[in-house]
């Protein structure tokens, strides 16, 4: 019976559950499948989407770095000997492919990729066609496509003339830097950010091409007279643009917007008033309206940049004019909007602050941050500057806090602007915080983030000397020690604040301290440093007398008496290497030591010192040792020789001070 009950219990089971399965059927027949749009991947994106999962340690050092604690460099020359080295070795194989082209010429991809294979050499025997010539051309190769194009005796379409004066413009007849050598540009300031440092060259091509294209008359023309007069203003040829600009007004050749845009750039140095340069701006505004040219935020950063070098007292209304012209015809500032701001305030620091609270206040809000002009790259260590010269920590903190936002830190283009920005950055740390707070925060960032420069080291320094010993103890320490890492003791200035804390600000209060043996090695180490760097120096090597007196008296006092005895060694008898003396009260302590050991040498070394350099404690050392040591004939007579012929009279001396 019971059998007989699951039986029917399970065939009840599976007519219900055929039931349900129809049910789903006949809905998802009815439902119709939405299949969602495709997104656009790059080859990076899921290395990327990885990454974000895990958190940063700044304590590691950066990927391109051996990730080992005695090949990770610290320095900032360092780090540039070492990612430069790399990229030396993809340098040479790169050459090697150049040079050995015959063992490359295997093409095992599909579909092949050019960039692998080794460039073309082109010479007098070479078989070019107008086509090589335009593929050279759309490489970017100003070199190659010159050559192809003087073997082909200039005998091109006039359209491919135009390329070829096009791409001799725009990189002022040079090749440009491989995109390849990414540390090159990395360690270099970027010539590609700010204006162009090199000046316009002429050369016979550009001239023979600017002729052929004027004489075609049209849109040739119009397109050679645009394509020059950009590539002047660009690469600094101001006056000379300028001047094509009249021309093409006399010729009522029409002008394109980016040739305006840089004309625009071209006003400071033709116009020297700035009442002048308002009205030529003016001018030109009014011709892009008249050929139905529409400004766009090139052309704002273009008339920003030519405000910063009004002078201080019209800038502010002028700027704040323009910009919201600009924003009533829609046109939406870039990055490199707000470094011309910036700069148009940079000495004002009444308003700096709430200019640049109201800039942050608008890229907050932005979802991402894109590269619209060249002079966005600029902006984030100006940005940083101007927190800094505002006194704004909170400000710092929160451009800091967009630079580390999604891919924002590519912003930071080269290792120039990021040294700026990281010192600033941790100077306000250093002036709004307690020392304490703010060695968490250097902890972090130095060396791997970032290298202190010197005028950074030398701040810390500085606020070390003021503040409680108790305090600073720890951290000596850990400035000792980056000193040493980062080569900064070979600086007499730092070395010399380095031994002051040691010395005197945080000299423990009882004499068996263990602190004393830890700032007699530390002062060890900076000896041993500066003795490997005289004998690797070219140059004469000179040292402060006040270095040498404070590294022996940190020996002295960590019980290590042969090495002071070292340090006075060369401080007493190597008196044209050492600048300066040695002061009463170390002389004193560093006398008492050598008295209390018995060192007879080193005492009368001492005295010698005192009455060369006229020290009035010259006598009276002559005379506690005289009463003190046990010294041959031969030692006397020198004694006597320095203090006097006759000891009598230090006898009486020590009567009448007595």
């Amino acid at each position: 019976m019971n059998s007989l009950r699951n039986k029917l219990s399970n065939r009840k089971l599976m007519q219900n559950g055929f039931a349900q399965l129809q049910s789903y059927s006949s809905t998802a027949s009815t439902t119709n499948i939405q299949v969602p749009n495709r997104k656009e991947r790059g080859p990076t994106d899921i290395l990327m989407a990885l990454e974000s999962t895990i958190k940063r340690d700044p304590t590691a050092a950066h990927y391109k770095f051996i990730d080992d604690p005695y090949l990770i460099p610290a320095s900032n020359n360092d780090k540039r000997s070492f990612a430069l080295s790399r990229e030396a070795g993809r340098k040479a194989a790169m050459w090697i492919r150049q040079e050995h082209a015959e063992f490359f010429d295997h093409k095992i991809a599909e579909p092949f990729i050019e960039s692998y294979a080794p460039r073309a050499v082109y010479t007098e025997k070479s078989q070019v066609s107008e086509e090589i010539l335009l593929n050279s051309i759309k490489s970017g190769y100003v070199t190659d496509s010159i050559t192809i194009f003087n073997l082909l005796d200039r005998n091109v379409k006039i359209e491919t003339k135009l390329a070829l004066f096009e791409l001799l413009c725009f990189y002022n007849s040079t090749d440009p830097i491989n995109k390849e050598y990414v540390e090159e540009r990395w360690f270099s300031f970027n010539r590609d950010i700010k204006h162009d440092s090199s000046y316009w060259t002429e050369c016979s091509d550009k001239i023979h091409l600017f002729k052929c294209l004027k004489e075609e008359k049209g849109e040739m023309e119009v397109a050679a007279y645009n394509t020059i007069i950009t590539g002047l203003a660009k690469h600094n040829s101001l006056l000379k643009a300028w001047d094509l600009y009249e021309e093409c007004l006399e010729k009522n050749i029409p002008l394109m917007k980016r040739t305006y845009d840089h004309l625009i750039k071209a006003i400071v140095v033709t116009k020297h008033m700035d009442n002048d340069r308002i009205i030529l701006l003016k001018s030109i505004y009014k011709q892009m309206v008249e050929k139905n040219l529409r400004p766009d935020v090139k052309t704002l950063n273009a008339s920003l940049q030519m405000l910063s070098m009004f002078k201080m007292a019209q800038r502010k209304n002028i700027v704040s004019t323009i910009f919201n012209e600009f924003k009533n015809i829609n046109v939406k500032p870039s990055l490199g909007s707000y470094y011309h701001i910036l700069k148009c305030f940079y000495k004002r620091n009444n308003q700096l602050e709430s200019v640049l609270n109201e800039i942050l206040n608008v890229l907050e809000d932005e979802k991402s941050l894109e590269v619209q002009c060249p002079e966005d790259k600029l902006f984030f260590h100006i940005a940083m500057q101007s927190a800094y010269h505002a006194r704004s920590l909170i400000l710092a903190k929160r451009i800091h806090d967009l630079l580390i936002k999604d891919n924002n830190y590519s912003f930071l283009s080269d290792n120039y602007q990021e040294g700026i920005y990281y010192k600033h950055y941790l100077l306000l740390h250093l002036e709004a915080l307690t020392f304490q707070s703010f060695m968490e925060i250097y902890e972090e960032m130095t060396p791997n983030i970032y290298t202190p420069d010197q005028d950074l080291f030398k701040e810390i320094l500085s606020v070390m000397k003021e503040t409680e010993p108790s305090i600073i103890t720890d951290a000596l320490q850990i400035v000792c020690s980056q000193g040493i890492l980062l080569d900064y003791v070979k600086n007499d200035e730092i070395l010399d604040q380095i031994l002051d804390l040691l010395v005197n600000h945080c000299k423990p209060s009882i004499d068996d301290s263990p602190l004393n043996k830890i700032f007699a090695k530390n002062a060890w180490t900076f000896w041993t440093d500066s003795q490997d760097y005289k004998l690797k120096s070219d140059k004469g090597y000179t040292c402060e007398a006040s270095v040498l007196e404070k590294i022996a008296v940190l020996c002295l006092r960590g019980e290590e008496f042969d090495q002071m005895l070292e340090v006075l060694s060369t401080l007493v008898n190597n008196k044209t290497m050492v600048l300066g003396s040695m002061t009463a009260e170390a002389m004193k302590e560093i006398f008492d030591a050598c008295l209390t050991n018995g060192h007879c040498e080193a005492v009368l070394s001492l005295i010698e010192y005192a009455v060369e350099f006229g020290m009035d404690e010259g006598t009276a050392m002559g005379l506690r040792a005289y009463k003190t040591l046990s010294l041959s004939v031969a030692q006397e007579n020198r004694l006597q020789a320095l203090v006097g012929k006759d000891i009598r009279k230090l006898q009486a001396y020590e009567n009448k001070s007595s």
